[in-house]
């Protein structure tokens, strides 16, 4: 009788602590098992906006592997099921792992089970970037107002930072940067956010650097007229200005719309009462880019072309071809818009590996589509500078994105 108890209870004993161990270790592998999938499709997203699809998904198996999971982990790209199937953005990780079951064998005759996980990380654009530097800081300084209500100020270069002093009002939703943000809590400025030490934003004019572009020689390069005071014509994809070219406006100047190329050359324009040039993109490049200065004028109203002859330069003001290395300074800018009275700017601005230097400005107009990516930036000594890009859908103008990964399942 006694030996028929002990073996019950001893049964009942083996049972449970079966249940315990074998119960406790199949609720942390499950846990650690989300963690994981939670975990790699974060970093598959997040991998995604800069290094593009096979990184992000190199980046989802290695997370998983440094998690334990070095078996039975799948990375789709889209999902093919839940709320975000069908979205490219979207990053699913199924984690799946055998567990093996000695104690419960004994009465289940069950050696193993499974323990499965799933995560869904989706791409979510935040806000818009006005001010892009791509290699170097954004500095804003000495002047009265810099506004960027509807948008973000960023640096994208490793360490370095976003500089802003010496203004009286600072209006922008978000300052993030690679390095950090100097001057940014002044109490006088209105800075929604400032993201430091953050991953850069979104290059939407990345795609220009790639593209190839015809060597124009003979009777392809262009001549100006020799006096400055008459307009150029616009030379279209394939042919170009090959030696600088300055233009006195004098009481006023119009460009007809069009692509003007300059290959290895500048162009100055400047000295005069107004300039004007709609739906105009203007090139440099070759194997010594030129610079663009625009100054001394009364105003300057210009607009990239919705449509153009070459829809790649759709919604682009002003680019140059990066150089092999960095061009222009604080004291030579190679984009430099100075002594104006009032800009009126419409498109996007893109000079790689570039000085961009904005100063001695009294305002700019409420021009709904402004967007400036450089290799550094300056902006000072102005009385009133805006940026804003709500209304760049309507001028095929692509604009910078800060983005952020979340899970969505």
């Amino acid at each position: 009788m006694v030996a028929a108890m002990f073996a019950v209870i001893a049964t009942v004993l083996v049972c449970s602590a079966a249940l315990a161990t074998e119960g406790g270790l199949l609720y942390l592998t499950r846990r650690n098992a989300q963690s994981g999938a939670d975990a790699a499709a974060i970093a598959a997203a997040s991998a995604y906006q800069y290094r593009g699809r096979e990184a992000a998904l190199a980046a989802a198996t290695e997370v998983a592997r440094r998690n334990g999971f070095t078996d039975g982990v799948t990375v789709n790209n889209p999902p093919s099921a839940g709320v975000a199937a069908g979205n490219d953005f979207a990053f699913e990780v199924q984690i799946s792992k055998s567990i093996p079951l000695p104690l419960s064998s004994l009465m289940t005759r069950r050696t193993t089970t499974v323990v499965a996980s799933r995560a869904v990380a989706l791409l979510f654009g935040r806000v818009p970037a006005c001010v892009v530097a791509l290699t170097g800081s954004v500095t804003i300084k000495n002047g009265g107002s810099f506004e960027a209500p509807g948008c973000a100020v960023a640096s994208n270069a490793p360490g370095a930072s976003v500089n802003i002093g010496s203004l009286s009002s600072v209006t922008t939703p978000m300052v993030t940067a690679m390095g950090t943000c100097n001057g940014c809590t002044d109490k006088r400025y209105s800075i929604g956010e400032i993201r430091e030490h953050a991953p850069p934003v979104s290059n939407p004019y990345a795609y220009l650097d790639n593209m190839a572009r015809p060597t124009v020689s003979g009777a392809s390069c262009l001549t100006a007229p020799p006096d400055t005071k008459v307009p150029i014509a616009p030379t279209g994809p394939n042919r170009a200005y090959c030696s600088s070219v300055t233009l006195s406006i004098g009481d006023g100047m119009t460009l007809s719309p069009g692509i003007y190329v300059f290959q290895n050359g500048s162009l100055t324009i400047g000295n005069g009462s107004g300039f004007n040039c709609a739906g105009c993109t203007f090139v440099f490049t070759g194997t010594s880019p030129g610079s663009l200065s625009i100054s001394s004028t009364s105003k300057v109203t210009m607009s990239a072309p919705t449509s153009a002859t070459d829809p790649d330069y759709a919604g682009v003001l002003f680019y140059r071809v990066p150089s092999a290395t960095p061009s222009g300074s604080s004291d030579d800018p190679t984009l430099h818009l100075h002594s104006v009275a009032t800009f009126d700017l419409r498109g996007g601005i893109y000079f790689p590996r570039a000085y961009a230097k904005i100063n001695s400005l009294s305002s700019t107009a409420t021009t709904g589509c402004l967007a400036l990516v450089a290799g550094t930036v300056e902006i000072s000594s102005v009385a009133k500078y805006r940026f804003d890009v709500s209304d760049c859908p309507n001028y095929s103008t692509a604009v910078p994105t800060t983005r952020a990964a979340r899970l969505v399942e």
